[in-house]
């Protein structure tokens, strides 16, 4: 699958191109290592930036050829040889996967930033989030906030701008009663829904990593490989699992978030409002072969498997 999808892209990356990984030792960054494996880097091509190279999860990626590098974003002095040797940085997060907001992610990105000013690093691209400049989430703003760190760095970067990530489906408070039959997501069931898939940031990442670098101060590019609905989503769900799935708006998290839970009502009112779109048809033309579409994503991670897990995904090989 690997050499299919580097050959249909037209992707030979430079036998002598080593990237700096950032922010994808846990969650599903295995996911993101995958993409770049698809495109045509070898394990060996990549070096993983972890705060603990030695924890069990890693294992894997290291027994594959991975090299893991121990550094901490928040220890600047840790930094200072991280991107020896290397001619590109891909930074899936400088925050971690928490439900209250990461503070600390626009001046980790500094830190980072920093330590690539006069190493071989070419070009930084950074996972970001797409939205309108009026989108008011908090989460959204410091994505953007950490693109401007790269634009004032210096180093040529391109900002790909996920919408919603198809592997937040699979976490505990969503996968479950999809499977019983219920879809919760806070929208009308004919809302448009941006869908993004974790693996495809990885392979576009080394797409963008492999080609000349972007204009000095940098490029946005918004990336979503299909636009659904919740009733679609729904659908595609009852097709993966083979039984019955409906959409249902949730209203009552919806008031919970409203009263209790201010930095998930903001997120809920942005997927309810946003006037964002993505260009799905123009991205496939710049990216052939690298986009999933949801179905195949639910195929491909065992939607239908009732007993997996959202562990099982992210901690799944990249074999």
């Amino acid at each position: 699958m690997m050499v299919s999808i580097a050959m249909v892209a037209g992707l030979a990356p430079p036998p002598d191109a080593k990237l700096l990984v950032v922010g994808a030792s846990g969650g599903t960054g295995t996911r993101v290592l995958r993409g770049l494996l698809d495109v045509g880097y070898q394990p060996a091509q990549l070096r993983l930036l972890t705060r603990n190279p030695s924890r069990d999860s890693l294992k894997p990626l290291s027994d594959a050829g991975i090299e893991l590098f121990a550094a901490d974003l928040d220890e600047p002095a840790s930094l200072v040889s991280a991107a020896d040797a290397c001619t590109g940085c891909y930074v899936h997060s400088t925050a971690g996967d928490t439900k209250k907001l990461d503070v600390g992610e626009v001046l980790r990105a500094r830190h980072l930033s920093a330590s690539l000013q006069g190493s071989g690093v070419a070009q930084v691209v950074f996972n970001s989030a797409a939205a309108e400049p009026s989108h008011g989430v908090k989460r959204i703003a410091q994505k953007h906030a950490v693109e401007q760190v790269f634009r004032e760095s210096g180093l040529p970067a391109t900002h790909l701008r996920a919408n919603l990530f198809m592997e937040e489906l699979w976490k505990s408070y969503t996968r479950p009663p999809i499977l019983k039959g219920k879809y919760p997501f806070s929208l009308p069931p004919d809302r448009d829904v941006y869908l993004t898939s974790v693996r495809d940031m990885g392979r576009l990442a080394g797409s963008c990593l492999a080609g000349p670098p972007p204009p000095a101060d940098g490029r946005v590019i918004n990336v979503a490989s299909e636009v659904s609905t919740p009733a679609g989503m729904a659908e595609a769900f009852a097709a993966a699992q083979g039984t019955p799935c409906e959409h249902k708006q949730a209203r009552l998290l919806r008031w919970i978030a409203r009263l209790f839970l201010p930095d998930l009502y903001e997120v809920i009112q942005f997927y309810r409002t946003s006037t964002e779109t993505t260009d799905v048809a123009a991205l496939e033309r710049q990216f052939p072969g690298l986009l999933t579409p949801f179905a195949a994503f639910l195929e491909e991670t065992r939607w239908g498997d009732a007993e997996a897990t959202y562990e099982d995904l992210a901690g799944a090989g990249i074999d």
